[in-house]
């Protein structure tokens, strides 16, 4: 009796933990958005958090919370993080982030695009601050 019952317990855990099939995302950047693609057995209606992993972190990236399954997708930003190859997704359990539903095969993260600051023109000789007005005096 308890045999079989441990090896259902085995085959629930098994299967759980396999539940998520994680797409890599595309183009992902340092700090930047990014679209999570991934498909679920249509059973699985787990709520769950998305991890962002790498082997140099101490601890995992909590990049979205209580996301529902049957959404398939979802936009999210990511942190500023080195630039380089070596990430992963996992998806894990809302009050057990030990339990994992999926992780996704490793991508690479480019680094943040870069900004450009605008400048404003001034004429030569000028500061490049309002020049000063004079009231005249009314009779």
């Amino acid at each position: 009796m308890f045999s079989a019952l441990k090896l259902w317990v085995v085959m629930l855990v098994v299967s759980v933990a396999f539940a998520v099939d994680i797409q890599v995302p595309e183009t992902p950047a340092s700090g930047g958005m990014t679209t999570i693609t991934w498909t679920t057995d249509p059973s699985f209606t787990q709520p769950f958090s998305i991890e962002l992993v790498h082997p140099d972190f101490n601890n995992a990236f909590a990049i979205a919370n209580n996301v529902k399954a049957s959404l398939g997708t979802l936009n999210v930003s990511l942190p500023t993080v080195a630039p380089g190859d070596g990430y992963t997704l996992e998806f894990v359990n809302i009050t057990n982030i030990n339990q994992k539903y999926g992780t996704s095969p490793s991508f690479s993260i480019a680094a943040a695009p870069s900004t450009t600051a605008s400048s404003t023109a001034t004429s030569p000789g000028t500061s490049g601050t309002a020049p000063s007005v004079s009231a005249a005096s009314a009779e």
